[in-house]
């Protein structure tokens, strides 16, 4: 199932974007994750989508990833079904969206997009339940995760991070 891998270990978005073209730092498709993370450019292409958000959420996102080191994999090709969404309508979900917004912004972005790959990969952090198995939760892509189940995809690519080296190594173990 796994399409693509690349480690990138260095803990915290450093990176200098000076070092890199603006065209792969600014490809927010798969294809440009992928690229980026071929040359080890992983976190600055992560920063550089971060920095893009139209609200501050992706803003915070990219601050918690500065405040402790991060291990990550990716762009992966994953089940839809192991990606756990803590963003929508329902009543469970721990950040709600009222079902207005959520249905209009997923069915913008069924629109917005000729092919799923235009879209750029997911972000989850692996942790650990209660019974010792990966739960893979999202933290950016519900919308797209949400529009990509309606369009008939069962998989799509996710970067995944991990707060160890230890927790990716029994990830990668059981992949």
């Amino acid at each position: 199932m796994t399409k693509y891998l690349q480690f990138v270990t260095q803990p915290r978005f450093s990176v200098n974007h000076a070092d890199h073209t603006e065209a792969s730092l600014h490809d927010f498709t798969v294809e440009g994750a992928m690229q980026c993370a071929g040359q080890g450019w992983l976190e600055a292409w992560i920063r550089a989508y971060l920095s893009t958000g139209e609200d501050d959420y992706h803003q915070r996102l990219g601050a918690w990833f500065d405040r402790a080191e991060r291990f990550w994999i990716g762009p992966v090709e994953l089940p839809l079904a192991r990606l756990i969404r803590r963003l929508g309508p329902e009543e469970a979900m721990p950040w709600k969206e009222p079902r207005e917004d959520w249905e209009r912004r997923v069915t913008a972005i069924q629109n917005a997009f000729a092919h799923p790959q235009d879209m750029p990969p997911m972000i989850a952090r692996a942790a650990r339940d209660e019974t010792g198995a990966f739960r893979l939760l999202l933290n950016d892509g519900a919308h797209r995760h949400e529009a990509l189940k309606r369009l008939g995809e069962t998989t799509f690519w996710v970067l995944i991070w991990f707060d160890s080296a230890a927790l990716r190594r029994a990830f990668m173990a059981e992949l």
